[in-house]
């Protein structure tokens, strides 16, 4: 069908496309047995025998196929967008979390670095303490002994004085420094009893440390099991799988759509389509090959 011969039958030019085949000629059909686009003449000597439609029927069941396909596809951006926005929110939201998070371990450790501070302290404390209390006690005793040791000293100067003596009138001053030098030596135990008792505070620094070690290991264990609640929702959050399948949409954007095959026109249609070709195309040609007598006689036979 040439350009006038479409304004006239349909009142519009449908299409102005080259056949890729004919010279001078444009497409007109649709074969459906080959899947192609061309001209009438193209139809009438390679197609005669297959199937086809008209380029106005083909293009109304492609545009609905093409219809059905943007609905689709307009789920799919919609779905896809959706999606998107969703996880956009779920990466602020992980942020947040993990610096939740960050803040909550902070603050145990804090809390840890403050009991082992305390604790550090606590028994620096004690050790001052049973430190300054033993030095108080072995500087008392060593006081002690420097005295009794003076002491001894003196009357061990003043016995060795007296052995030096030989004549009978020493005899009273000897047995004098002998009586006195036994006692002293009889008062021995009296001397050194007092080295014996120790400070009531001064009991046992190990039995105190351990003691502070272990209220310092119970105090942290306590630290640690307390789970904020905002903790423990956060690390629910980031160890939770996104499943894109949860999301709302999913299935109707999933469904499976099938194109709407085009369909064959029938045979009666289809005869006179050809037959109102063929006719257009003996037109074509009467310019070309003179008398068209018999070509008009093989399409009445038709």
């Amino acid at each position: 069908m040439d350009e006038e011969y479409q304004k006239k039958e349909y009142g519009q030019y449908i299409t102005k496309v080259p056949c890729p085949n004919c010279k001078d000629k444009y497409i007109e059909a649709y074969c459906t047995t080959c899947n192609k686009l061309h001209c009438a003449l193209c139809q009438l000597v390679n197609h005669r025998t297959h199937r086809f439609k008209t380029i106005s029927k083909a293009i109304e069941e492609i545009r609905s196929n093409l219809m059905k396909n943007k609905v689709d596809l307009c789920e799919k951006s919609n779905f896809a967008f959706q999606v998107k926005s969703c996880l956009a929110s779920n990466i602020t939201t992980l942020r947040t979390q993990k610096n939740e998070m960050k803040i909550e371990i902070q603050k145990k450790f804090d809390e840890f670095r403050d009991e082992l501070i305390i604790s550090e302290d606590r028994m620096m404390d004690y050790v001052e303490s049973y430190y300054n209390v033993k030095l108080e006690y072995l500087t008392k005793n060593k006081f002690l002994m420097e005295e009794l040791k003076k002491k001894y000293d003196f009357y061990l100067y003043f016995s060795q004085s007296a052995l030096k003596r030989e004549n009978q009138a020493d005899l009273d001053m000897t047995n004098l420094v002998n009586n006195q030098l036994s006692s002293v030596r009889k008062g021995f135990m009296m001397d050194i009893s007092g080295l014996d008792s120790t400070n009531k505070k001064c009991f046992e620094l190990t039995v105190v440390l351990d003691d502070t070690l272990r209220k310092l290991i119970d105090s942290v264990k306590s630290i640690a099991i307390s789970k904020p609640q905002t903790y423990v929702k956060a690390i629910d959050a980031i160890s939770k799988t996104v499943d894109i399948t949860s999301f709302p949409g999913y299935l109707s954007a999933t469904k499976k759509i099938e194109d709407i095959p085009i369909t064959i026109i029938d045979d009666n249609l289809m005869d006179k389509v050809k037959y109102n070709l063929l006719k257009q195309q003996t037109k074509s040609l009467k310019s070309s090959a003179g008398d068209s007598s018999h070509l008009d006689t093989n399409i009445d036979k038709m």
